[in-house]
């Protein structure tokens, strides 16, 4: 019919990554547009090959694997998004080649088999198989090959196989051996499509890349994508960790300054006011419409009591909200009660 299928996937990370690059924009004046990025950038894949991949789409749970893969370049990256997949590929024979055992591709298979040191991985390998061995259309071997539910059995499209490839002057030895690549990889699930990998790829890249070059911003955007529940704050105490063995400061909350996500700042990263407990929307709000506050007793004396309640007050001052009035926070909290005890005390007289 001349129709196209769009699979369309909405990604947590993708605000993230905009986020980053409106920060950039706004504290730096750079402009980073993602897709012109040097897809070659060595600081990048040393950063990857260390195993520092927080943060990095699709593999930050995948240190070890890409430790052991050690990519060098974007094809590498493509792979390995694959690779992590459960069932995708041959991952122990992909990293003995890739650490020097010996393997032969034959010849006319090298220009979509060498990037993945001929282990079979994407369903665009087989295709070609078809394509190039058998001379079959793409169209006719994606009819044939990927969607045959019973590919193990149908020897009536074996043979059409070996047969169309010995026609094209093939071996018959390659062309079993080819044929049984094929078998492994249809039934067996061993394959994914290396289109939804490069772009899957593309996302990893670019995550990485931020993370390498501009990470207080990167942080600041990852961390603020977090949910304030146990596990948002449990994947943000990670993060804090990782921003102190770089060397970044995480900064407290202001009463003046914080927001609800974590702001950049020449200093370091200034934590988000909504992760406090019990400081909630309705209190935002309270706050923001009273900023700036000259002083703790500007605060107190000006506050609405309904919506920046004692609880409120009393774990704002324990965050470090108020230190850039007085860092002693025992101190704080002490006058507020005082300030408390003062007005209940005028209010029975």
């Amino acid at each position: 019919l001349g129709h196209f299928k769009f699979d369309v996937l909405g990604l947590a990370t993708l605000p993230v990554l905009n986020d980053a690059v409106d920060l950039i924009r706004k504290h730096e004046g750079k402009e980073i547009i993602l897709t012109e990025l040097d897809r070659d950038d060595p600081v990048v894949y040393d950063m990857l090959c260390a195993g520092d991949v927080s943060g990095v789409f699709q593999l930050s749970n995948q240190a070890q694997k890409v430790m052991e893969q050690q990519p060098r370049n974007f094809k590498d990256l493509i792979a390995i998004n694959a690779l992590v997949r459960p069932g995708v590929g041959d991952w122990d024979e992909y990293i003995a080649r890739r650490q020097g055992k010996p393997y032969e591709i034959y010849e006319p298979r090298k220009p979509y088999m060498e990037e993945t040191v001929g282990t079979m991985t994407y369903q665009e390998q087989f295709l070609l198989d078809a394509n190039v061995l058998a001379g079959w259309g793409i169209a006719y071997a994606d009819k044939v090959l990927r969607k045959n539910k019973d590919i193990r059995g149908d020897t009536e499209t074996r043979t059409k196989f070996i047969n169309d490839a010995q026609a094209n002057g093939h071996d018959l030895t390659v062309c079993e051996d080819v044929w049984a690549e094929i078998e492994d990889a249809v039934d067996g699930g061993y394959s994914f499509n290396k289109s939804h990998s490069a772009s899957y790829a593309q996302t990893s890249y670019q995550t990485a890349w931020l993370k390498a070059h501009y990470p207080t911003y990167f942080y600041s955007a990852l961390m603020s994508a977090e949910g304030t529940d146990g596990d948002g704050q449990s994947a943000i105490a990670n993060y804090i960790s990782e921003l102190k063995s770089r060397g970044i400061r995480v900064l407290p909350p202001s009463i003046n300054t914080s927001t609800e996500r974590f702001e950049p700042t020449k200093e370091g990263i200034a934590y988000r006011i909504t992760t406090i407990k019990h400081v909630g929307e309705s209190a935002i709000k309270a706050i923001n419409e009273l900023r700036p506050f000259a002083s703790f007793d500007d605060f107190l004396e000006r506050r609405d009591t309904g919506k920046l309640k004692k609880n409120v007050v009393v774990n704002l001052i324990k965050a470090g909200a108020f230190d850039e009035f007085n860092e002693n926070r025992a101190e704080l909290l002490q006058h507020f009660e005082m300030s408390l005890r003062t007005k209940k005390q005028i209010k029975e007289e």
